[in-house]
C-alpha cells in the first residue's frame, strides 16, 4: 500500500489526485492519472445510517484504466 494521506471523510472529498495516488500505490493504475472523480450518493432514504456513494472515474488518457 501507499501512504495516500488522510482518507476522505465524505464522498465529495475524494479528489482525482487522491484517488490516483491510491490506485498507483496498490498497483491498479500503472499509467495516466484520474482526471475526474464524480461522487453519486446512493441508498438515500433506504434506512442506511452512513453515506454510501458510487464514484465514477474518468482518466486523462484512454489507455489508463484501473484493472484488478
Amino acid at each position: 500500500m501507499t501512504d495516500s494521506g488522510d482518507i476522505p471523510a465524505l464522498p465529495g472529498d475524494i479528489t482525482p489526485v487522491w484517488i490516483t495516488s491510491v490506485l498507483r500505490g496498490c498497483g491498479v493504475l500503472r499509467q495516466g492519472t484520474v482526471a475526474s472523480a464524480q461522487a453519486d450518493i446512493i441508498g438515500e432514504e433506504r434506512g442506511f445510517t452512513g453515506v454510501i456513494a458510487r464514484i465514477s472515474l474518468t482518466y486523462d488518457d484512454a489507455r489508463a484504466k484501473a484493472s484488478p
